[in-house]
């Protein structure tokens, strides 16, 4: 019967829960979430700050990333300047 339902286009899933497939995937997706936030706290935490910062998608935290990195290594070569002149008087 759950065959000619199905060639009839019947979604079998609906009639047997009374949920539609894309409500079963978003459980299932949220119940994963909640793991992986259970299982990966400080990983999760950084996304939701640089969400809250307004990093919010892919590239602009690629963006941060490159920007970082830049930052550091101008540091990194400024790290051997002397800012201070040579027999300054205080």
């Amino acid at each position: 019967m759950q065959a000619r339902l199905r060639d009839l286009g019947c979604d079998t899933i609906w009639l047997i829960t009374g949920q539609t497939r894309d409500d079963l995937d978003k459980a299932a997706d949220s119940f994963f979430i909640r793991k992986a936030r259970e299982l990966l706290r400080e990983e999760f935490a950084m996304i939701d700050a640089l969400k809250e910062a307004g990093f919010d998608t892919e590239k602009k935290v690629r963006d941060l990333i490159r920007t970082s990195r830049a930052v550091m290594l101008a540091a990194e070569e400024m790290g051997g300047y002397n800012t201070q002149k040579k027999g300054r008087k205080k």
